[in-house]
């Protein structure tokens, strides 16, 4: 068992360890997926700020610990058996400056905390669609959301983060400071070290989007899916996004189109009026909302605390007839009664627009150009028993919808682009220290 005492001693934030009995129960269902509780980290170290992170890396460096990076607890590689958890949750801080346009977050902040203080001031940042995300690790993947056919994703929008390293160093990185390290940390920025804060531009935005939920019988999924698949290719309006979701509900599926127009609250009522003439759902919310309180309708859909099996899923360049009626198949196919998978989702979402525009070169997020769908899942259950079925089903519906997907980097050279990424994790982080993530680059 390591010794914390020095480490107790000389950060500001504070450590948890199993001897402090309730305390690191309670740190431990604190993340999100059941099946993670049985979890046995060596500690929770609860940081206050860059000088504790970067002690707490050269810690387990010189301790030869693993270790793991936590903020909002939504990922399944933020605890780990015998790791160290560095917890960000602590580091809060959001400075906005609306004369440059801009906001400086700490690596602790959730989505929803950016929502509401920019909101406050007038501004948006393109930012996960789950209003309790951690920005840095969504900002480290890309990002997508509401607002990204507006804005692009989320890493796009970076101006400079601070990184602690693994050597312990903490180091500023933009297109003006350690430029070839910028690029990869827009896209696969989890494996080379821990983010303390990132500035981003930020934009204007109306104190009112229009936005809610559409309900739909599942009989009618197809049916409504294609409609709502060429409305939203005529229109080919950028500040129209639709998350459409088959959503297990205990009586069985259903279908909810959740839709988000952050344009003139006229243009987005002919919208809503003409998909509600269109397609005739049982339940529609939509109507004038701000942006913050929109984004948290969806967080019921994600409750914490149930054992959950997320996929990969794939960016499409388009939804084919074909894809839709796989996914409607799979919601009807999940492994046993529908009350035990409550909360199940299947999701089609819309992408593209201002992300499509950028180039691959600046950035290492491997899906641009055509990327204009994307379709993933996240199983859940309140039974433990049911994960090896629920793990299948999830595969399942992944794998039979594979050969419609894009692949990393398409339209660009894939291997010089992965051979870069390994060159940076080689300079960066050569002994594999920050592995636990979910796209881990191999230095060797």
């Amino acid at each position: 068992m390591a010794d914390f005492s020095f480490l107790k001693k000389s950060i500001q934030g504070k450590i948890v360890e199993p001897s402090d009995g309730k305390k690191y129960d309670n740190e431990i269902k604190k993340v999100w997926n059941a099946c993670l509780y049985d979890k046995r980290p060596l500690a929770f170290v609860k940081v206050k700020g860059k000088d504790d992170v970067a002690k707490t890396v050269k810690f387990c460096v010189r301790k030869q610990l693993d270790l793991c990076v936590s903020c909002g607890g939504t990922s399944d590689f933020v605890i780990a058996d015998d790791a160290v958890i560095i917890d960000l949750s602590m580091m809060k801080r959001i400075k906005i400056d609306k004369t440059k346009k801009t906001a400086k977050v700490e690596g602790g902040v959730i989505v929803s905390d950016v929502d509401e203080a920019l909101q406050e001031r007038g501004f948006i940042l393109p930012l996960g669609s789950f209003s309790k995300l951690g920005v840095a690790g969504m900002t480290l993947m890309g990002g997508l959301g509401f607002t990204t056919r507006s804005y692009g994703i989320t890493s796009d929008n970076v101006l400079e983060y601070e990184l602690v390293t693994a050597n312990g160093n903490v180091i500023k990185v933009s297109d003006k400071d350690n430029e070839n390290l910028f690029w990869g940390m827009k896209g696969s920025g989890f494996n080379f070290g821990v983010v303390t804060s990132i500035a981003f531009q930020v934009f204007e935005m109306p104190s009112l989007i229009v936005g809610g939920i559409m309900y739909y019988q599942i009989s009618r999924a197809k049916e409504v899916i294609h409609a709502f698949r060429r409305y939203y290719a005529e229109l080919n309006d950028n500040k129209l996004c639709l998350y459409m979701l088959l959503h297990m509900k205990p009586t069985g599926p259903e279908l909810l189109i959740r839709l988000h127009y952050n344009g003139a609250l006229r243009k987005g009522g002919e919208i809503v009026q003409d998909l509600q003439d269109l397609t005739r759902p049982y339940k529609n919310t939509c109507h004038p909302i701000p942006h913050c309180e929109f984004q948290k309708q969806g967080d019921l859909l994600l409750p914490r605390g149930r054992f959950q099996q997320g996929s990969v899923g794939h960016f499409l360049p388009e939804l084919k007839d074909e894809v839709v009626d796989n996914l409607i198949d799979g919601i009807h196919k999940v492994p046993g009664d529908f009350n035990s998978y409550t909360d199940t989702i299947i999701y089609i979402t819309t992408t593209g627009g201002k992300a499509n525009e950028v180039e691959l070169e600046t950035s290492s997020f491997p899906f641009r150009g055509n990327a204009c769908y994307w379709i993933g899942m996240n199983g859940t259950t309140n039974d433990a028993n049911n994960m090896d079925a629920l793990e299948q089903w999830v595969s399942s519906v992944q794998d039979i919808n594979a050969p419609y997907g894009i692949a990393p980097y398409s339209g660009g050279d894939a291997e010089q682009a992965l051979e870069k990424l390994k060159q940076l994790k080689q300079q960066y982080d050569p002994e594999n220290l920050f592995h636990n993530n979910c796209m881990n680059i191999n230095p060797e």
